[in-house]
């Protein structure tokens, strides 16, 4: 798959002008919205991606589809539906205006919220949008996926030049064999069981199933933030010290030799961009499938106990 997406991409954006906006953008904006991300790849002659901002108690995250007008050098787009967001927070059109100075690329212009409430807050004016790029790569949704294959099939592929630099593109989750994972050094068990013992330890879900194994994925909820954890299967260390990514970290707990409960811990490093520490924990037992959202950080660990019944 990620071959795949690296191939349409690279199809898909070799006639791309030196304005290409392909690539991870961040800052902020006015009216206490105090981080912005803007995540886009080229699609044929559209953009797609998502949008992410957070503002008072809140967040929201939300695809995104617009164009650009190499002309007036405008990127104009709206929200195409909402991923995940807090009750008081909507979907957004933007209008925005591709700039470079300083060694660096900008988008400035406006945000105007559909929701009722943004827009009392802003007077129907609009939000000040600042964003600068932070990265030429780009973490993917379903929606970018889908509209990018989409592109392909209705454009002609054009000619690659031999020069041509590629935007990188990263999957959503997809299994990956847990052999992938960074090394385990061998004074990292007594060091993750010092930190685990240290910090207070809340527990998520417990889960009670007939299955005698089950498949645990651990991936990035979302939002790829640089956030960093360990992760325990009782005093077993399964990952140390691994960023939580859109491909996931995944491992196998059998079941059936046992009638003890099995402790899944999430124990993190930092809490990236976006605090806290979050992880999505998928869970396949027997046929059925459990999505937890752990959140940790400098104080609480997340645990997720197992029980074969």
């Amino acid at each position: 798959m990620r071959l795949l997406i690296f191939l349409l991409t690279l199809m898909l954006s070799s006639q791309a002008t030196a304005q290409d906006l392909s690539g991870t953008w961040e800052g902020r904006g006015s009216i206490g919205m105090r981080y912005v991300k803007m995540v886009l790849v080229r699609a044929g002659d559209k953009y797609v991606g998502y949008t992410y901002d957070e503002s008072g108690g809140g967040f929201c995250q939300v695809n995104f589809e617009g164009s650009f007008d190499v002309s007036k050098q405008r990127l104009k787009g709206s929200g195409q539906g909402v991923i995940r967001k807090t009750f008081d927070h909507s979907q957004s059109s933007f209008v925005l205006y591709y700039s470079a100075s300083g060694g660096r690329e900008w988008l400035t212009g406006s945000a105007h919220a559909r929701g009722a409430l943004m827009q009392a807050l802003s007077f129907g004016a609009g939000i000040s949008v600042t964003l600068s790029r932070s990265s030429r790569q780009a973490d993917s949704t379903v929606f970018m996926r889908n509209a990018i294959a989409a592109a392909a099939r209705t454009s002609d592929p054009p000619a690659v030049a031999a020069t041509e630099t590629p935007v990188a593109v990263m999957t959503a989750p997809e299994p990956t064999p847990a052999a992938a994972a960074p090394p385990i050094l061998p004074d990292s068990t007594a060091a993750l069981l010092a930190l685990r013992s240290a910090r207070r330890t809340d527990t998520m879900q417990v889960i009670d199933t007939d299955a005698p194994e089950i498949t645990i994925r651990v991936f990035d909820n979302g939002v790829f933030d640089g956030d960093t954890v360990s992760i325990l299967h009782n005093d077993r260390v399964v990952a140390d010290h691994q960023a939580v990514r859109p491909e996931p970290i995944v491992f196998r707990i059998a079941l059936a030799d046992t009638a003890s409960a099995q402790a899944v811990t999430l124990i993190a490093h930092n809490e990236g961009r976006i605090p806290p520490n979050s992880a999505l924990v998928v869970i396949d037992a027997g046929g059925r499938q459990y999505r937890i959202t752990a959140h940790t950080d400098a104080r609480r660990n997340a645990l997720v106990l197992v029980r074969r019944r």
